[in-house]
């Protein structure tokens, strides 16, 4: 490796490395700042809240590590435009394509390992994170890879997220309700429900209502013929739908697996899988893209026109990956291609717009 190449690695290094560091601070202070109408809530303090972020530290990494790389080179190529150090390099036998090359290739590389170590990291942390405010906050909510048990007042719900033979349905929920002396009253149980906001909507419920007096093999039944609501907050929502983030890359490869042997619907699980697994190649759709812009740049473009570059194709290509994420779980034919279409645009967007400037 040449002396150049090595002051150009060194370069984006150093840059996309201080802009991860800032963008995660500046996250964690927000997300502080968001847990103030927490804090004083039962036991959750000041103390808990700083917890809590420093829980949610390399879920913050894991989230920025992309567009951190990708100010990063924008950031050191904007500088050797501006410093006149691109005639350096020239002047050193490395042409522009090379340098192009450079700014895609150590991104890419240093980019997959550090997504590789916080991919094993961030789940579980984040996990844990919010078992520590849910505990604080006095919810209980207890989740595992096929179901989820919430204890809410006077309710414990039991909810069974995998089936074997139904394709798409969460096929049963359970609600124990309980007296003050934590004496079971009556069970509810359904099998056809749905997520609806802040709530979940049970058709056709059966209730099982028993008396201490009464023969347990004799309970008195009662049948809804309309939906039953059950009110659920946010946050237990996120856990009995099985909160995707909280899933290791392994999980999700696990997941589905046994989905595919069991036959059961897996383009949730598939489509963040791919997600996941095709980041380093969004980043260098997006620094393909950056990159005609960038070296088009004189001494007089700011700072600020370099960051909103950067800013507005890291907003884009989030943009399209949630939009071509959400279809890939609406429409089975797409689950394995909508992940990979955000990165296969910006690449041969990146290619074509080289190609013009450099005609």
């Amino acid at each position: 490796m040449k002396i150049l190449e090595k002051y150009l690695l060194f370069t984006i290094l150093k840059k996309s490395l201080a802009v991860l560091i800032a963008l995660v601070l500046l996250m964690s202070l927000f997300k502080f700042i968001d847990e103030f109408e927490n804090i004083g809530h039962k036991n959750y303090s000041y103390t808990v809240a700083i917890q809590y972020i420093v829980l949610l530290l390399p879920s913050f990494f894991n989230s920025f590590t992309i567009l951190a790389f990708m100010i990063g080179v924008i950031f050191a190529i904007g500088k050797f435009n501006s410093d006149r150090e691109l005639q350096i390099f020239i002047t050193g036998s490395i042409s522009i394509k090379r340098i192009i090359f450079q700014c895609l290739k150590y991104p890419f590389y240093f980019s997959s390992i550090l997504l590789l170590v916080f991919e094993l990291i961030s789940p579980k942390t984040f996990y844990l994170a919010e078992k520590l405010k849910n505990q604080a906050l006095g919810k209980q909510i207890n989740v595992t890879s096929d179901s989820s048990w919430i204890k809410k007042e006077n309710k414990v719900i039991f909810i069974k997220k995998l089936d074997k033979h139904n394709h798409e349905k969460i096929n049963q929920v359970l609600v124990f309700h309980l007296d003050e002396n934590n004496n079971l009253m009556n069970i509810l149980r359904g099998e056809d429900f749905k997520y609806e906001t802040n709530k979940i909507l049970i058709h056709k419920a059966q209730k099982i209502n028993l008396n201490k007096n009464e023969d347990l093999n004799y309970p008195r039944l009662e049948y809804f013929k309309d939906w039953y609501k059950l009110d659920l907050d946010n946050q237990e929502l996120i856990s009995a739908q099985r909160d995707i983030r909280t899933m290791t890359f392994f999980e999700l490869v696990k997941a589905v697996i046994y989905s595919y042997q069991n036959e059961i619907n897996s383009s949730q699980f598939s489509s963040e899988l791919i997600s996941r697994v095709i980041r380093p190649f969004t980043l260098v759709g997006m620094i393909l893209l950056s990159v005609p812009f960038v070296f088009s740049m004189q001494r007089s473009i700011s700072l600020g026109n370099r960051i909103f570059l950067a800013v507005s194709i890291g907003v884009l290509t989030h943009l399209l990956t949630k939009v071509m994420g959400i279809l890939a779980i609406k429409i089975n034919s797409l689950t394995f291609i909508g992940p990979l279409l955000p990165s296969l645009i910006l690449i041969l967007s990146g290619i074509y717009f080289l190609r013009l400037k450099h005609k």
